[in-house]
Order: structure tokens, then C-alpha cells, then sequence
């Protein structure tokens, strides 16, 4: 359970108890992991005048001992935007859950969730009025058959990455509404992100062309980059926004390695010699993270210090070019015994 004052003001409580857990009033981010050990359905008691509760997080559940507590919380918190599910199976075969969300619920969260292959003779377990969806994978390609989301009208990939179990079919169920996306293209060299990026085409190539795609980000592992290294098509007529990741690593300090991450040629990358406003006519943004990491230690002893700097760069685009708009340089410490 997550109490706020402020956005960056979080103070995590863990409860092990049997009986009712009492929600205040004053929480707004309520994150609910059961063991698997847990049999019992939830029980949470809230405040009369609970009406901060913004965000619920349930991880580990069955649906169907979720159901009590889904009850609750949407009685009981007017002010819900965010519901999140992780880890939890949705294999359920009981009625379907008559369970009234408040109109405030907009975005729907899904991670390692289990969506079981539903009949036409079998309905929806439940119904929600969210208009975005965010999901960790796109194999949950039965989500929409287990939950019914009537108002839904944008879907984000949020860990993009490839997948063993993914097939085309996995990415249609959603491409006519996903309009943003993060993927992780694998590869510490060019020719193994050439290899990521030849496999991702194949699954997704038709389907992602095709998406009404606003927001793009990439992560990669190596800084030698070219335009064949982009997992869409050159050419993407809704794109509005870029952001390309490039995550480095050495044992120590290494002056090459920092002067290779910090001279990056982002316009290179994507392949701008032509003219953008040909190959991504509404871009308006550009982002270029570099993020280098190293130890710093005496004689190989503890404590180790863990060194990020960050380089961030954000461009716009005028006149059919990339015009840099900020250059920021900043530093991370993590101390290891």
C-alpha cells in the first residue's frame, strides 16, 4: 500500500494479516500483491470519505477471488483512474462479474496476465469503461474476449520486446488502436540487433504499418547504429513523437566509451539525409537518451559505487530538419557492499 502527499512523496507499507485492512483517506495509490499461499478473498475496509484513491495495483490473484474486492474498491473510490492486474489468471469459469466501475476509470494496466481462448457461447467475465489500454504483451490477444471494453479507443505496448510465443496474429488484435509503443531491441553489436529487428519486421511488419502510431520508443544496447536498425518501415504517416534509448556498460570508466555515447548521430540513426517531412510528416519531436554505466571501486573491494551518466538531447523539427532543443548531462550513484 502507497500513501502520497505529493508525486514523489511514497511511503510503502506492508501488511500481513488474516482480518480487514482499512484504506484512509488520504491514500491514493493502493497496490495489493497476495501470495500464493492466500486463499481468502480480500477484505478492505475504507474510510467513509475515501475519495483520493486514484490508482489499485492487484498482482497474484485468481479473478475469481478478486471479484469481493474489485467490489469494494469501485464502490468505494469515486476518484479511480488507473487499475492495474499483473501476474493474475483470468481462467474463470463462474458467472459473469456484475461489478459497476466508476466513470473516472480511463486506463487499464495488463502484465503476465493469463487470458484463457473463450467460445462465442461463453461472455465477457467483465466489463470495463476505459477508454486506454496498456499492455506489457501483445500475446494477450484473448484479453478482449475475457473483458469487454466498449469505450476503449487507444492501446499502448508498453514492453515491446521479442517474444518465442508471439505470432502476427498477436499484434492484429490490436494494431487498428495502438497508438504508442516501447520496444527493447536485443543486441550488444549491429549484427545482432539486425538479426532483432529482421524478426520483429516479420511478425509485425504489416500490422504496425498500418497502426495509427503517435509515440515510438526504442531501447538498444549498442551504439552502432544505422536506419536498417529502425523495426518499422522508413516511413510512418502518424508518428508525431521519437524516443531512441541507447544503454552502454563497461566494468570501469573508459574515456572511448563515453566520447563514443556522447557523439551518437541520432540523424544517421533514422535515416534524416532525406527529408523528414517525406518519411514522418507529422513529427514534431525527437528524444535521444544515452546512458553509460561503469563501477567505480578500489582494488575490486566493496563498497562499489555504480556510476550512470546520462546524456539527454530532445530535438524539434523545423523546416523539414532536426533542430536541437535541449542538452541536459546528468549523473546517477548507486552504492553496492
Amino acid at each position: 500500500m502507497k500513501k502520497r502527499k505529493h508525486e514523489r512523496d511514497y511511503i510503502p507499507k506492508v501488511l500481513e494479516t488474516n482480518g480487514p485492512v482499512k484504506i484512509g483517506k488520504k491514500v491514493t495509490d493502493l497496490c495489493v500483491p497476495v501470495c500464493w499461499r492466500y486463499k481468502l478473498p480480500m477484505q478492505l475496509v475504507f474510510s467513509e470519505d475515501c475519495q483520493n484513491l486514484q490508482r489499485v495495483s492487484i498482482c497474484m490473484l485468481p479473478f475469481g477471488a478478486a471479484v469481493s474486492l474489485l467490489e469494494t474498491v469501485f464502490k468505494q473510490s469515486a476518484s479511480l483512474k488507473v487499475l492495474e492486474f499483473r501476474a493474475m489468471s483470468f481462467n474463470y469459469s463462474g458467472p459473469p462479474a456484475n461489478l459497476t466501475a466508476p466513470q473516472s476509470l480511463k486506463t487499464r494496466m495488463v502484465a503476465n496476465c493469463t487470458f484463457p481462448l473463450r467460445n462465442k457461447n461463453q461472455p465477457p467475465i467483465l466489463s470495463l469503461p476505459i477508454k486506454t489500454l496498456r499492455i506489457g504483451c501483445v500475446t494477450h490477444s484473448n484479453l478482449l474476449k475475457c473483458i469487454h471494453l466498449p469505450n476503449l479507443t487507444e492501446v499502448s505496448w508498453t514492453n515491446g520486446v521479442p517474444c518465442q510465443w508471439c505470432q502476427k496474429s498477436h499484434v492484429d488484435w490490436i494494431a487498428h488502436k495502438l497508438t504508442s509503443m516501447e520496444y527493447v531491441v536485443p543486441g550488444i553489436t549491429k549484427e545482432l540487433v539486425l538479426i532483432s529487428v529482421r524478426k520483429a519486421k516479420e511478425l509485425h511488419y504489416d500490422s504496425l504499418s498500418s497502426a495509427p502510431l503517435k509515440n515510438i520508443s526504442l531501447t538498444y544496447y549498442t551504439m552502432d547504429l544505422s536506419p536498417n536498425c529502425f523495426p518499422l518501415r522508413q516511413g510512418h504517416k502518424s508518428l508525431e513523437f521519437i524516443g531512441v534509448t541507447i544503454r552502454h556498460s563497461t566494468s570501469h570508466y573508459e574515456e572511448s566509451a563515453f566520447s563514443a555515447i556522447s557523439h551518437v548521430d541520432i540523424v544517421a540513426l533514422l535515416g534524416f539525409q532525406q527529408c523528414i517531412s517525406n518519411k514522418f510528416p507529422r513529427l514534431k519531436t525527437v528524444s535521444l537518451l544515452c546512458e553509460y554505466e561503469y563501477t567505480d571501486c578500489i582494488n575490486n573491494t566493496p563498497p562499489f559505487v555504480f556510476t550512470t551518466q546520462f546524456i539527454h538531447a530532445l530535438y524539434t523539427v523545423e523546416n523539414g530538419s532536426l533542430q536541437m532543443a535541449l542538452r541536459r548531462r546528468d549523473f546517477e550513484l548507486r552504492l553496492s557492499k
